[in-house]
């Protein structure tokens, strides 16, 4: 197959216009400006077989170009005004309800068996799991299971991830449960619900102002390191309960090595009914997780709730016997919905800051698990919208006296795999999950907590995992793996708010850092192709005499200068002081500010007085309508530019013959 194009030569400009120092015009260069000429003898093999690629035109300046081929803003189709005009409101209810889009192309027959089964599955894993996660956020069990419903019917009406379960999340919880110790004098539930409060009005004050975006600060090392970190004080808060003794509370600067220095003291005073009722659950659970459940799932679609057959188990010989006698228990669960209520006004100035790194943390979580599922399944996520449906979430849950919410990887992931198509699944949890609430709450209440703190501490298991992801970082990037360690050390010694701010601070730091001292190469085309790659990486290039090309990315900005090598400066070894031309590659460049602009003419009038000429080559059409901008820094005879480096390059040579 060949690929071919022939593209007419555009008329020639006036005499005298382009160019620096008397240069001509791009379509003058005759037949020595062939673009497609060899470049020295092509290494090894061709490339597959059958395909190649021959292309002739002219060498085309930027101008040029735009001239000939219509470059500006094109006209909208017709009957688009009328559109806009009629369907403004449809638009606007589907980009806000995005349930409203996913209804209408409701497949009822295909797609709700699956959500009917999904969302029954998922049912039965919030008991556990949110009685289990409520405890790490210092609020009664229950309050898990309300969890999983009144923000969730929220999140289904106005989330445009079709996957994700909502509700509760071990960090989450536990870096409520830090802000619920840290204000004692409180009742746990109004600090709780004061902090999915603010952090419901955080969300939806950046969806208003569209910072999805911030999101990207929160780098995977960081995420990693931080999850991990947070993983591990769930698992030190677990042992108390594990080893059924009483600690002191520990809060600020190196409570986790403290809480282990207690629990070392405390040992002596263990109940060995808890320690014998912790380990027979957690090796019930271990041992269906690491043997049943992938034996199972080659045989069965829908696993075995397990943690929920434990609960329930737990709980009746708990309601039958005196085996648990002395135990701490769940205690008192109200049956009945709750009426909603405000929390102290006085209290939200107070959790502001933990607040705001809770929201942080559980939207990044939820967007990174939608991202996820949309890849998998083809469909697009609203990074803003799923800011206000996560705060909507929080600040409704917040009436409800609930923890902030977030997405479970382990319940999405199960939703998922069961068959769940969209966040129907997520309303019939929520039926499901009425009849607890209604009903069945009394039953859960002789059931010991040492069971549920071993539901969590197994649960924490892939997450502590996680600790491997060091190896990874540090082979792929020295830095990310120190991030990734420093967010780590950070959370464990000194405190899970602490340690994601300064980790933050860390990762915009070594993105400013790396942003202001640029990767400098030479690059020069492989050997009979017009491709330029960097000459430290490919060994078969083709030299260009007396040519310099450098490439920029990111933001171009005053530092322009420092993007060259010393041999635009200086000469090659070979070819001392023999540079006539640099060519600045911009097709990594996203942005240009005035003071790059100003950089760029500075440069060069250095360059001129060297007499060398500096072309521009690859900037995209934002870069180039920016640089035109910015007083005509486009101007032929000022600062040429060629739509691609090839353009520039025979330009330069062409140039160097004529003189």
């Amino acid at each position: 197959m060949v690929a071919a194009a022939a593209v007419a030569r555009p008329s020639a400009p006036p005499p005298g216009a382009p160019g620096d120092g008397g240069f001509p015009p791009a379509g003058d260069l005759g037949a020595a400006a062939d673009p497609w000429r060899p470049l020295g003898p092509p290494p090894g093999p061709p490339g597959p077989p059958g395909l190649e690629l021959r292309v002739q035109r002219p060498v085309f300046q930027q101008e040029d170009l735009n001239r000939t081929f219509g470059y500006g803003k094109q006209p909208r189709p017709a009957g688009g005004r009328r559109w806009r005009s009629c369907g403004a409101l449809r638009a606007l209810l589907l980009s806000r309800l995005p349930a409203l889009a996913w209804l209408s192309a409701y497949d009822w027959r295909r797609d709700l068996p699956g959500d009917l089964v999904a969302g029954a599955t998922v049912a039965v894993m919030h008991v556990p799991q949110g009685m289990a996660y409520a405890m790490l956020g210092g609020v009664p069990p229950i309050t898990g299971i309300h969890m999983a419903f009144y923000p969730v019917l929220l999140y289904a009406l106005l989330g445009t991830s079709r996957h994700i379960s909502v509700g509760t999340f071990a960090v989450v919880c536990l870096m409520t449960g830090t802000a619920v110790n840290a204000h004692d004098q409180y009742p746990p539930l109004e600090v709780a619900a004061a902090v999915s409060f603010m952090a419901g009005c955080y969300l939806i004050a950046m969806s208003v102002f569209r910072l999805g975006v911030l999101s990207n600060l929160l780098s995977d090392p960081l995420v990693s390191g931080f999850s991990v970190g947070a993983a591990f004080h769930a698992f030190t808060s677990q042992l108390k309960d594990v080893l059924g003794v009483s600690l002191p509370g520990r809060r600020g600067a190196f409570n986790v090595p403290l809480t282990y220095y207690d629990l070392a003291r405390a040992v002596p005073d263990a109940s060995l009914v808890a320690l014998a009722v912790s380990t027979v659950s957690m090796t019930v659970l271990a041992v269906n997780n690491e043997v049943v459940k992938p034996w199972a799932a080659r045989r069965c679609s829908l696993p075995v709730p397990i943690e929920l057959v434990v609960v329930v188990l737990a709980s009746l010989v708990g309601a039958l016997t005196d085996v648990f006698g002395g135990l701490r228990t769940v205690g008192d669960i109200p049956t009945g919905l709750q009426a909603p209520k405000l929390p102290p006004l006085e209290l939200l100035p107070q959790v502001a800051v933990e607040a705001l790194t809770v929201a942080v943390v559980a939207y990044v979580i939820a967007m990174s698990l939608s991202l996820l599922f949309a890849s998998r399944e083809g469909y697009e996520v609203d990074g803003n919208q799923e800011l206000l449906a996560l705060g909507a979430a929080s600040l409704a849950g917040s009436l409800f006296s609930c923890i902030p919410v977030s997405a479970s990887p382990s319940r999405s992931s199960l939703q998922h795999s069961v068959g769940g198509r969209t966040q129907l699944a997520s309303v019939v949890s929520c039926a499901g999950l009425l009849a607890v609430l209604l009903w069945a709450g009394p039953f859960f209440e002789p059931l010991p907590r040492c069971v549920l703190a071993a539901v969590i501490l197994v649960a924490l298991k892939p997450m502590l995992a996680q600790a491997r992801d060091v190896v990874r970082f540090w082979r792929l990037s020295r830095l990310d793996g120190a991030l990734w360690a420093l967010t780590f050390l950070l959370v464990v010694l000194v405190d899970l708010d602490v340690g994601l701010a300064a980790a933050v601070a860390a990762s915009v730091v070594i993105l400013f850092a790396q942003s202001a001292t640029p990767y400098t190469c030479r690059l020069q085309p492989l050997s009979g192709t017009d491709i330029y790659v960097d000459t430290k990486r490919y060994a078969n290039t083709a030299p260009l005499s007396g040519i310099q090309v450098s490439p920029s990315g990111g933001y171009l900005k005053a530092a322009v200068r420092a993007l060259l090598p010393a041999a635009a400066w200086t000469g090659d070894a070979a070819e001392p002081l023999a540079t006539h031309a640099v060519v600045l590659d911009l097709a990594g460049v996203t942005r240009v500010d005035p003071a790059g602009v100003a950089a760029l003419r500075a440069l060069r009038q250095d360059l001129a007085a060297r007499g060398v000429a500096l072309l521009l080559a690859a900037a995209n059409s934002r870069v180039v309508a920016a640089l035109r901008r910015c007083c005509g820094v486009l101007d032929a005879v000022a600062l040429p530019a060629f739509p691609t480096t090839h353009d520039a390059v025979l330009y330069a040579e062409r140039i160097a013959y004529m003189r």
